[in-house]
């Protein structure tokens, strides 16, 4: 396979393929034809109080309606903080009103630009939509790419303890990647990309790539030993993590999936998010056969001890992954049990019927079980 066909993958959807705006530069000022939904926002009115996201989406754009959640979700995470999101496109209005008037989820400032006065200046070089870009209260771009990928920055960002420095040289290692994958140079693209992990390692991208070169020379047990290196630098990174579940999932490791899910859990025992995504990734994502059932179990358990009962749409979520593993180890009586208490943590929301889609799977499942 040629290392093109990589290429062009990610510039559908994860933008690999731009040059976003020079980090560390002061942003230029948004430019709205006409706002859909929220606004009017201006960068100089909020300088000195507000950090923005500006989001760049398409409604016939698949990856962007897939980040409006995730958008509406760091909107509200945020907002007390000075956060604005802004999501702009360059459809014709009618397209995107109706869009817009049928998203429940889309909370945050959207606006259409016409005329292309502010795409133009942030996406110029950028080859794939969605595309976000974060600038701090001082008016400054701190950081550009994929808006599934930027939570951890923006983190920082709301808290004041993003490294710019760091930032800027992660941003020139990310140039010198496109052109690596651009001039078919899997060698530089593949240390280019750890490079950035080791700086950066929550990109995703640049994981991706690394790992994506690894299999293509099937150098497996290089890419788990960079990987452990990985998670000696950088303990509280969840996702390397996860990155070496798949890898040992390609070796069909079974015993060292259970090692490293021990040592996961104990390292993030006091976060029911992550737990929850162990059990649910060791569930989902591992070849059938290779499941850790046990572990996968307990995980869960333990994420929904650990979540609080106050935020019932989360512990909703981590009840509905409990009831997935009995149902997994055959305990479908305890699966509807479970699932029973999380639609009860979510009457009257839109993930009610959802939810009782998976009660009604379990029941049936249970009385065919009877039947046979």
């Amino acid at each position: 396979m040629k290392i093109i066909i990589l290429l062009v993958g990610f510039c559908v959807g994860l933008s690999v393929c731009g040059e976003p705006l020079e980090i560390g530069k002061a942003a230029p000022e948004i430019k709205i034809s006409e706002w859909v939904k929220g606004g009017p926002v201006s960068l100089a009115d909020g300088k000195g109080k507000n950090i923005y996201v500006v989001e760049f989406w398409a409604t016939w754009c698949p990856p962007c309606r897939m980040s409006i959640p995730h958008l509406t979700k760091l909107q509200k995470k945020y907002k007390d903080k000075g956060l604005i999101v802004v999501g702009i496109s360059k459809e014709k209005p009618e397209i995107v009103k109706s869009f817009v008037a049928n998203q429940k989820e889309m909370d945050y400032n959207v606006g259409i630009d016409t005329d292309g006065g502010t795409s133009s200046t942030y996406m110029e070089g950028v080859a794939g939509i969605p595309n976000a870009v974060i600038i701090n209260k001082e008016g400054i771009v701190v950081w550009s790419g994929h808006p599934l990928e930027m939570e951890s920055v923006l983190d920082k960002v709301m808290n004041d303890t993003l490294d710019l420095a760091l930032n800027k040289q992660v941003a020139e290692l990310q140039k010198k990647l496109k052109v690596a994958l651009e001039d078919q140079n899997a060698d530089d693209a593949l240390d280019i990309a750890k490079k950035i992990l080791v700086l950066s390692p929550s990109s995703d991208r640049a994981m991706q790539i690394a790992i994506y070169f690894y299999r293509q020379k099937k150098e497996h047990k290089v890419a788990l030993e960079f990987l452990d290196e990985l998670i000696m630098m950088h303990p509280d990174e969840s996702k390397l993590y996860m990155v070496k579940f798949q890898e040992m999932g390609q070796l069909k490791d079974i015993d060292g999936i259970k090692k490293l899910a021990a040592v996961y859990i104990d390292q993030f025992c006091g976060s029911g998010s992550k737990l929850n995504t162990l059990s649910w990734f060791l569930l989902e994502h591992l070849a059938f056969g290779f499941q850790p059932l046990k572990v996968a179990l307990d995980a869960a358990k333990k994420s929904v001890e650990v979540t609080p009962a106050s935020d019932k749409m989360l512990r909703a979520a981590h009840i509905d992954t409990l009831a997935r593993c009995y149902y997994a180890v055959g305990r479908l009586e305890k699966a509807i049990a479970e699932q029973e208490k999380a639609i009860a943590l979510l009457v009257g929301t839109e993930e009610e019927a959802i939810f009782k889609k998976k009660l009604n799977f379990y029941n049936e499942a249970l009385k065919i079980g009877k039947d046979i």
